[in-house]
């Protein structure tokens, strides 16, 4: 099952980021804008569990990761390490057989997913749900590497915004793929602020009442949308949060959990 797929299974697409500062949110209480519009959508439901992006693009195998706790996949006994090999009796092969198989459902439906264990062929019918909880982690360490424009806030770059979407598509898609993100980082990240930190583009924040942690920035002393997306990610996850005048106004950003 394709990661991008999986992520907004796990997650949804309520997500923004950006380089610290100082900021807060729109006082107006207006509704923030769709922050994920550059990753592919499985729909509004979902079943709670995320795969191996680099083995699903480089052999096809999707191999359960996390299972979050609470979830649908969790409650039909889906586990870190099961293997699914089809849903509805289509084949995971692409990120496109996974959205015909959620397309037109809705809370409450099941999807037939049929998966291996210990090399036995197991099967599962699993509810969609349109939100699952989630904790947030106490603390978490991120890299991100951001890609400015010309007009963008605080951004030397000469390109134009198309050409600023298109790098940062195809960062995460290498980073998805397992490429070295703190190499990518290094030659195309805007943020002098965390180039040279280890690794490249790193920060380590704690979440908004928790203890503190020597070297950490707090959520709170970065913008909304940059915390929301760092606690939001699991481990190995990357997403891109594009550009917005008052959630992002410094470019695009190509965000990874590393722990």
């Amino acid at each position: 099952m394709p990661r991008a797929l999986l992520m907004c299974a796990v997650i949804g697409a309520a997500l923004f980021a950006q380089v610290p500062t100082t900021s807060a949110p729109s006082a107006s209480g207006a509704k923030a804008p769709e922050t994920r519009p550059l990753l592919p959508k499985a729909g509004a439901v979902r079943i709670g569990i995320t795969c191996d992006p680099a083995e699903l693009t480089t052999s096809g195998v999707a191999r359960i990761t996390a299972v979050l706790a609470d979830s649908p996949a969790a409650a039909s006994g889906l586990k870190v390490g099961d293997v699914i090999t089809a849903v509805n009796g289509s084949k995971i092969t692409n990120d496109a057989v996974w959205r015909a198989a959620v397309a037109g459902k809705k809370e409450g439906d099941a999807l037939a997913i049929e998966y291996t264990r210990d090399a036995k062929s197991e099967k599962a019918d699993v509810k969609l749900t349109a939100s699952i909880a989630r904790k947030e982690p106490d603390v978490v360490t991120i890299q991100h590497c951001l890609i400015g424009f010309k007009g963008a806030g605080r951004s030397a770059a000469t390109r134009t915004k198309d050409e600023a979407i298109k790098l940062a598509e195809s960062i995460a898609s290498r980073g998805k793929a397992g490429d070295d993100f703190g190499a990518m980082v290094k030659e195309h990240t805007e943020d002098p602020g965390s180039k040279a930190n280890d690794p490249p583009g790193s920060y380590t924040l704690t979440n908004t009442g928790a203890a503190e942690v020597k070297g950490a920035t707090s959520r709170g002393g970065m913008v909304v949308g940059f915390g929301s997306l760092a606690f939001a990610l699991e481990i190995g996850e990357v997403a891109i949060v594009p550009y917005d005048v008052k959630l992002s106004p410094f470019g695009y950003h190509v965000m990874k959990r590393i722990k």
